[in-house]
This record gives C-alpha cells, structure tokens and sequence, in this order.
C-alpha cells in the first residue's frame, strides 16, 4: 500500500512539471471549500446560508438570511499528505453579514493555515459587495515559517429571479511570501447563474489566474425533491469531471462531491453544514 501511494505521489508531480496544471500550484492556491462547490465544476456560486460561500465570493455575506456552521474534509487525489480541512460560519448582522473561516492544508512537513475574516452587504435590493481579509501562515520543517496577509473582493447581483451575475478578485493586493518574495496566486472570476425553473441551477464561470490560460467551468444541480440535491459539472484547464449528492435534513445538510482528473485521479469531499434557519429549497418535482 505504502509502495503505490509513494508511485501516485511522483506521479503527480511528474505530471503537475509536464502539464503546469492548475491542481498543484505554490503556497495558499485557490482551493475550493465546500462540497457543494466542488461537486458542480468547482464555480463559485453557492446556495443560500452556505457559510463556505464567502471563500470563494464575499459578497455572499450580503445576502444571508440564517446564521450557519460548516465543516469541510478532503485529500487531494486521495494522498493524506494533501490533506484539506475548512471550519466556516456565516451569521447575519444589522448592516449585511459576517464570515469567518479556517483552512488547513499539507502534513507535518509541509503545513499551511490560513484564518478568513469577511463583511459582505446589500447596497441594493439585487446588488451586495464584500470583502475577505486573509492572514496565512507557511510552515517547513528546518525551513522556518512566514506569514502573509491578502485581500479578496466581490459582488452579486440579480438582474431578474432566474439570473444572477457575480464576480469576484482573489489577492487584490498582490502579496507576496518569504524573503524572496514570491507572489501568491491571483485570480478573478466572472459568471452567471440561471435558474430556468423551480429546482434546476445552471452555472457558467470563466476562471483566470494570472500564471496560467483561460479555464471554463460549469456546473448544474437539479432538485428532485426537497430533500435531495443532485450535481455535476466540469473544468476544462485542466479536463476534470465532477459530481455529488447532498441530503438536507431539517436544519442538517450533508453534501458529498467527487473529481475526477484524467492523470491523477480522484478526490473526494465531505462536508456538514448547520443552518439555524433552513429555507426549505423549490423542488423540480411538487406532490
């Protein structure tokens, strides 16, 4: 067992110098949280109350209605050295919403932790800005530790009931890390949502990090019944297949997702949230 992990770890290595691919870049990549999410295409938009929404896009802060808790676990392509925990909670307040969230990735090794702090609020009925404070911090054993602080920034807005627009900045302040100071990734992205009837959401997001080509990413999630939701999606820099389920129980949702990349294979996410005040979601089917 411990020979064919050890082959799958130079494997992906191997592949990530060949390819450049955009699943294993430098520190603090742009990894995203939630099952949810990544189980449709890995886009940003995310569901209502969904306190990993704020990762990705802070002005989802401006939108909330409940206070919500959420855990997420991952290995990336199934190694334990690749390990990925995230704690989140959103909570509304009077002038918009708050977040907060932690995320830990890598081993005894190699470690990175990173503490978010966002503010999200509703300018307008169908527009809301927010912005996500981020200190992160880098481990290496016999190497030392340094600390860097970014900035991420967004907005939401809803032209009609069925279609939503957002876009959002991650690192608006170009940080960099080390003595050497080398830079942290930068992204923006760009999409739509559409919800052509009760049940069904369809997402398009056009995802850029400066280091690297233009990636297209898509996801849909289809509502048969009020307690089940079912997704999947897909990237195309680099090629990956994604899906999953989520379960809804009164106030409890439990979401499972699973990616697929054609060279390094498959990772799995689990994750809980808690939602004090659940919306009860529109199914495809009414009894």
């Amino acid at each position: 067992m411990q020979y064919r992990q050890i082959c799958k770890f130079i494997n992906i290595v191997f592949m990530s110098l060949i390819f450049n691919s955009q699943t294993c870049r430098s520190s603090f990549d742009h990894l995203s949280a939630g099952s949810r999410s990544n189980a449709m295409g890995l886009t940003f938009f995310s569901a209502r109350n969904n306190p990993f929404g704020h990762f990705s896009n802070p002005a989802t802060l401006g939108q909330l209605s409940s206070a919500a808790f959420g855990t997420h676990y991952t290995r990336l392509f199934g190694l334990k050295d690749l390990s990925q925990s995230t704690g989140a909670t959103c909570l509304p307040i009077r002038t918009g919403g708050m977040g907060l969230g932690f995320r830990s990735f890598g081993n005894a090794l190699y470690q990175e932790a990173i503490f978010h702090g966002g503010w999200g609020l509703p300018v307008y009925k169908s527009l809301s800005l927010g912005i996500l404070c981020n200190i992160g911090q880098l481990r290496i054993r016999k190497y030392g530790s340094s600390t860097v602080f970014w900035i991420n920034t967004g907005l939401l807005y809803s032209f009609s009931k069925k279609i939503l627009m957002a876009a959002s900045i991650a690192n608006l302040n170009q940080a960099r890390i080390g003595k050497i100071k080398d830079p942290l990734p930068q992204t923006t992205c760009i999409g739509i949502e559409c919800r052509p009837r009760s049940g069904i959401k369809w997402d398009l997001e056009l995802f850029k990090d400066v280091r690297f080509p233009l990636e297209i990413r898509s996801g849909l999630e289809v509502i048969p019944f009020s307690f089940l939701a079912l997704r999947c999606g897909f990237t195309d820099q680099p090629q990956r297949i994604t899906t999953g389920i989520g379960i809804q129980i009164r106030k409890l949702s439990v979401d499972y997702a699973v990616v697929c990349h054609p060279d390094l294979g498959l990772t799995h996410h689990a994750s809980i949230i808690l939602i004090l005040n659940p919306e009860t979601p529109s199914p495809l089917w009414v009894f």
